[in-house]
C-alpha cells in the first residue's frame, strides 16, 4: 500500500487516523457542552439530542398510499418517461 511518497505508510496514515478520531471526539465533547450551557441558559433541563422529524415532508406525501389512488399510481408508473416527467413538472 505504500505509494512512495514520504508519510504515506500505513503507520503514518493509522496515526492521521487516530489524531481526526481524537480530534473529532474533542469537537463533539465541545458540542455537547456549549448545547448544554444554552439549553440551562434557556431555563430547561438538557437531553440528548434528536433530530426532528420533517413533519411537512411527512404530511405531504401521506395522502400517496390512500388506497383510492392506487389505479392512478398505476397509471402514471405506466406512462412513458417523457410524459412522466411533464406530469411531475406541471405537478410541483
Amino acid at each position: 500500500m505504500n505509494s512512495g511518497h514520504p508519510g504515506r505508510d500505513a503507520t503514518s496514515i493509522a496515526a492521521y487516523l487516530a489524531d481526526l478520531a481524537t480530534r473529532d471526539t474533542a469537537a463533539g465533547e465541545r458540542a455537547t457542552a456549549t448545547r448544554a450551557a444554552i439549553v440551562r441558559a434557556a431555563g430547561r433541563e438538557p437531553t440528548a439530542y434528536a433530530f426532528p422529524p420533517d413533519r411537512s415532508e411527512v404530511r405531504r406525501i401521506d395522502w400517496v398510499h390512500r388506497g383510492w389512488l392506487r389505479p392512478v399510481r398505476f397509471v402514471f408508473r405506466h406512462l412513458p418517461t417523457g410524459l412522466r416527467r411533464i406530469v411531475k413538472k406541471a405537478a410541483t
